[in-house]
């Protein structure tokens, strides 16, 4: 399999390449940080900016994911909800990333998870199977356990990429765990599979 890697402003690049069986939208977070040299989008007008570029993605993908920074969750999820009851064909489905390595606030309890949703198109086929994970029951000897494992539910644990962290990839300063993306999107679908019949 070839992967080619484009560098560029999503709203310009994505109207270039057609539909796709499944999306993985991990924007940047508009915290005014300062990234490997890209200083992160200004706070003013994110939503709005965000909302464009799933408003311009969502129709090309079977299924788009959308991970972001859990500052925005109440904007987002508003958002979203508006665009499910004028889109009824797509089915809006909450996820979360857990990790217990998290950055330590003193003052407050911090944030241990990164919401994600996701936007199916209802004839989009999922693989609930193909993601299965061991169960306790199957962990723990139990004779009643699957033999298969369960389909994991919307809480994903996955860590943190933390500055040495062994996936660590330089031309990625915000990257998400590998395995999280390879659950999202990887597994979700058979190679090569369609799931947008336009008519």
């Amino acid at each position: 399999m070839r992967h080619r890697l484009i560098q560029g402003d999503v709203l310009d690049v994505l109207p270039t390449l057609g539909d796709f069986p499944c999306c993985f939208l991990d924007p940047p977070d508009s915290l005014g940080l300062k990234l490997n040299g890209y200083q992160d989008r200004p706070r003013k007008g994110y939503i709005d900016w965000l909302a464009d570029v799933m408003a311009k993605t969502i129709p090309h993908c079977g299924i788009t994911w959308l991970s972001y920074n859990s500052l925005w969750d109440l904007a987002v999820k508003h958002w979203a909800y508006n665009y499910g009851e004028t889109h009824r064909d797509i089915e809006i489905k909450p996820f979360y990333q857990h990790y217990t390595f998290f950055q330590c606030n003193n003052n407050d309890c911090a944030p241990a998870e990164r919401p994600m949703l996701r936007f199916r198109h209802k004839r989009a086929p999922i693989y609930p199977n193909q993601i299965r994970v061991p169960s306790w029951r199957q962990l723990n000897g139990d004779k009643r356990a699957a033999s298969g494992g369960k389909v994991p539910g919307n809480v994903w644990d996955f860590p943190r990429v933390t500055g040495n962290s062994r996936q660590r990839r330089a031309f990625h300063p915000t990257q998400l765990n590998e395995g999280l993306v390879e659950r999202a999107t990887c597994r979700s679908y058979s190679a090569g599979a369609s799931c947008l019949n336009r008519s």
